[in-house]
């Protein structure tokens, strides 16, 4: 769909110097290369498109560009590619960080398994009987009695106790297989602190796949900008 309103030009077009050398496609609905209604100044987008700098449009247009961009979502697309290329450092810090983490929630698993597989059943529950607390607090304090809302609150923080009830008796029927399930989480973090290589498998396939997609996109958005292909 784009093709059909795209035309080559020499170079990105600017307030002064608007046509820029343009050839139009064959089947390309735009008829003249002239800006309408007024000359904007652009910049060139992933070294293949030039795209319009809002701010320089003619305000009747804005919003139809605004539309367009918002849904191809090519603004958003350049605004991340800057600030990943603004803040790569960050990025490293983040990764570098989750590896340390990694390394000492094994090691703590290795060393405490049952005490932190306790206390994270815990945490769950008492955070779902916290949660029907505050519900119920949120609505007293927020809404009359009669209200409708607070109605509805009051029987939410209800449903938040009863799922309570249930996860507290789960817990119990559980029991043995959480003894069972707390063994193995002991010895799968013996087998990843005494190959801590394991840990880079998933970071590798992530890096792959983001790589590829990356690559993709890169030469789809190439192969677009192309138009159709006439021999001459």
């Amino acid at each position: 769909m784009w093709i059909a309103y795209t035309a080559c030009v020499a170079a990105c077009p600017t307030q002064n110097n608007a046509v820029a050398d343009c050839k139009l496609s064959e089947n390309s609905i735009v008829t003249s290369c002239a800006p309408s209604p007024s000359p904007y100044d652009s910049e060139l987008f992933l070294d293949r498109w030039c795209m319009p700098v809002y701010d320089t449009l003619d305000p009747s247009i804005q919003e139809k560009y605004n539309n367009v961009v918002g849904t191809f979502g090519l603004d958003d697309l350049d605004m991340y590619a800057r600030d990943i290329r603004l803040s790569w450092k960050a990025y490293l810090i983040c990764l570098f960080s989750v590896f340390v983490l990694i390394f000492f929630w094994n090691l703590m698993l290795n060393m405490f398994a049952e005490i932190l597989a306790w206390i994270s059943i815990f945490l769950v529950g008492a955070g779902l009987c916290a949660l029907g607390f505050l519900v119920k607090y949120y609505a007293d304090e927020n809404y009359p009695e009669d209200d409708t809302t607070g109605k509805w609150l009051n029987r939410g923080s209800y449903v938040l106790w009863a799922l309570t009830g249930i996860y507290v008796l789960a817990v119990l029927c559980s029991y043995s297989a959480i003894k069972i399930s707390v063994k193995v989480l002991r010895v799968a973090a013996k087998v990843i602190m005494s190959n801590l290589r394991m840990i880079i498998v998933p970071v590798v396939g992530i890096v792959t796949i983001v790589v590829w997609i990356i690559f993709f996109a890169y030469s789809m958005l190439w192969l677009m900008s192309c138009g159709e292909m006439v021999s001459n």
